[in-house]
């Protein structure tokens, strides 16, 4: 399955990046809504810094969550880039 310039070669290392990331998101929301004596308020974020669900702060969650996977799972051939050469760095 291509899509913008990679290769999906392991649908079930797609899905687990899926729904890690929908699990990771749903615990830093969740973080928000906890009383402050709770241990959900007690958030461990990708970044180690503070989520306050800011536009900033999510993308920034969001790319520490999935970076490091992607790399890993191209490392591990379960993604390739279709046309490394290609890509728009802009």
């Amino acid at each position: 399955m291509e899509h913008m310039g990679f290769e999906i070669l392991d649908p079930e290392w797609a899905g687990d990046l899926q729904s890690g990331l929908e699990s990771y998101m749903e615990y830093l929301y969740a973080s928000l809504d906890a009383d402050l004596d709770s241990p959900e308020a007690e958030v461990q974020t990708a970044t180690g810094e503070p989520f306050c669900a800011c536009h900033v702060c999510e993308t920034r969650e969001l790319l520490a969550f999935i970076v490091p996977r992607a790399i890993d799972g191209y490392l591990k051939g379960a993604i390739k880039l279709s046309n490394p050469s290609g890509l728009d760095h802009s």
